[in-house]
């Protein structure tokens, strides 16, 4: 199945149906959302990293919209995760969390702008 997902000229259609799921997120089941970040994820991590995967709308769906909501927050850190974690090599999984998603300042903003230190 992966190869196959992965050899179709048409996967920027499958998410760009899936985008258009999480931006109209309300007219759709929580079950239906969840479904939609998840198969991202995994999309994400079974193809190469082209622009539709770390489009900035969709990487702001996941911080601003889908990581602040308990019911989602899990499948949208997955998509966080399947971006940071493509491939890359250590110093390009660093690079891909603090520029690609700004990893650092998403995780302030969850814990309220306080810094790690202040929590422990």
């Amino acid at each position: 199945m992966k190869e196959g997902i992965r050899n179709d000229s048409n996967i920027s259609d499958i998410v760009q149906v899936l985008e258009q799921v999480l931006l109209n997120s309300q007219l759709f089941s929580e079950d239906a959302v969840n479904d939609s970040l998840l198969v991202l994820s995994q999309l994400t991590d079974w193809n190469q990293l082209d622009p539709y995967f770390t489009n900035p709308t969709l990487i702001d769906l996941y911080i601003t919209k889908f990581m602040q909501s308990d019911i989602f927050q899990c499948n949208a850190f997955r998509c966080l995760d399947a971006i940071v974690q493509k491939g890359a090599e250590s110093q390009e999984r660093v690079k891909n969390m603090t520029e690609t998603i700004n990893f650092i300042e998403l995780i302030k903003g969850l814990i309220g702008g306080k810094s790690m230190s202040q929590e422990l």
